[in-house]
C-alpha cells in the first residue's frame, strides 16, 4: 500500500548523532558550486565561480593543489577512482581533465593545462562521474549523456531519450548501469554497456534537479521542483 517517508519510519527508534565542525576550508573569493570526496576519504575537491579548483587536505585544511580556470562558470567536479585525476565543466560546454600531480600549490594568474578538454555537448555541463581514469561521463543542457575515452579525447557513446536538460548523473558500479534525471521529469536508467535505457521512472511533477545513488546502488533518491 502506498505510504510516505514519515509514516513508514515511524517504529523505528530514534538515534541521536551528534555533529560537530571539523574544519573551514578557506581560499576561495567566489561562490562554490561544486564538491566532490575522493576515495582516499582524506582530499576534497571544490569547484568556484571564482574560477577556481582547489583540492585540500580534508584532516589540515590545507591545500594540495589549485587550477585556474578558462571559464569561471563551472557547475560540476569530480575526482577519478584512484585519485589521479579531477574533472570540472559548466557554462563552456567542456568537461576538463586535470593531473592531480601537475597542479600548483599556490594560486597563480595563469590558466592551468588541463591533460584533456572533452568538447562535443551543444549545452552546459551539469554533471560529470568518471567510470574508472580512462573513461568518464557526462550530462547536459543538450539533453543527452556522452560516455568518453579520456586518453583519446574522443565521445564513444551517446545517451539519447531525455526530452531536456539532463541535471545529474549517478553511476550504478555494480550493475555496469548509471541514473540520470532531467527537467522533463522523469529520472532513467541506462545500460552503461549496451547503451540503451533499461527503465524510465516517473513520480515528479516538475523539473528533477539532482539525484544520489544509495550506497548498495539498489535505490536512488532524487529532488525536484515540486518541494519533494
Amino acid at each position: 500500500c502506498d505510504t510516505n517517508l514519515l509514516e513508514a519510519s515511524a517504529g523505528i527508534e530514534t538515534v541521536e548523532v551528534k555533529y560537530k565542525l571539523r574544519r573551514t576550508l578557506k581560499g576561495h573569493t567566489g561562490k562554490i558550486y561544486s564538491m566532490a570526496w575522493c576515495s582516499d576519504s582524506e582530499r576534497v575537491l571544490s569547484a568556484s565561480q571564482d574560477g577556481k579548483l582547489i583540492i585540500w587536505d580534508a584532516r589540515d585544511g590545507e591545500k594540495l593543489g589549485v587550477a585556474l580556470l578558462k571559464s569561471n562558470w563551472v557547475m560540476t567536479s569530480a575526482f577519478s577512482p584512484s585519485g589521479t585525476f579531477v574533472a570540472s565543466g559548466g557554462l563552456d560546454n567542456i568537461c576538463s581533465i586535470w593531473d592531480v600531480d601537475k597542479l600548483k600549490i599556490d594560486d597563480s594568474d595563469e590558466p592551468s593545462q588541463p591533460v584533456k578538454e572533452l568538447n562535443g555537448h551543444a549545452g552546459f555541463l551539469s554533471s560529470c562521474r568518471f567510470v574508472d581514469d580512462k573513461t568518464i561521463l557526462t550530462s547536459s543542457g543538450d539533453t543527452t549523456i556522452a560516455l568518453w575515452d579520456i586518453e583519446r579525447g574522443q565521445k564513444i557513446g551517446e545517451f539519447l531519450g531525455h526530452n531536456g536538460d539532463v541535471t545529474s548523473i549517478g553511476l550504478l558500479k555494480s550493475k555496469n548501469a548509471f541514473v540520470s534525471c532531467s527537467v522533463d521529469s522523469t529520472v532513467k536508467v541506462w545500460d552503461l554497456r549496451e547503451r540503451y535505457c533499461k527503465t524510465t521512472m516517473s513520480g515528479h511533477e516538475g523539473d528533477v534537479n539532482n539525484l544520489t545513488v544509495f550506497p548498495n546502488e539498489e535505490a536512488v533518491a532524487t529532488a525536484g521542483d515540486d518541494l519533494t
